[in-house]
């Protein structure tokens, strides 16, 4: 497994399970965490926080996770930054959102609850 040590993780997710879960599980795997719980926030916490990867869901108030993703891309443009592996993690299972999520930049879509050792076995792919 990669060396986690000082790699920042964004969770965008208004659900305060869900972002309680995911934190504990990350800080657990010695990740350092940081969140949000709407999409605005998300934007400018991505911008400040500089996360080398995005937990995204996409049922947030004020913007969708497809929103989000869309504004965040165009602001990597706009700032000259490299794109940052962002994983949708939402509770839709249809298919129809994977191909949506892929189509607009996720790397990866995860269904919730998602397992511990998935999460950490799906992240180990983005962050080296």
């Amino acid at each position: 497994m990669a060396n986690t040590y000082n790699k920042r993780i964004l969770i965008v997710d208004d659900e305060e399970d869900a972002v309680i879960y995911l934190s504990n599980i990350l800080k657990r795997a010695d990740y350092n965490v940081s969140f949000a719980i709407d999409g605005q926030k998300g934007l400018d916490l991505a911008l400040e926080f500089k996360p080398d990867l995005i937990l995204l869901d996409i049922t947030l108030p004020g913007m969708d996770g497809f929103e989000f993703l869309n504004k965040l891309r165009a602001k990597w443009v706009e700032l000259k930054i490299v794109s940052i592996p962002v994983i949708m993690v939402s509770a839709k299972a249809e298919t129809r959102s994977m191909f949506k999520a892929k189509a607009a930049g996720a790397a990866d879509y995860l269904v919730k609850p998602v397992e511990a050792d998935t999460l950490l076995h799906i992240i180990s792919r983005y962050l080296f």
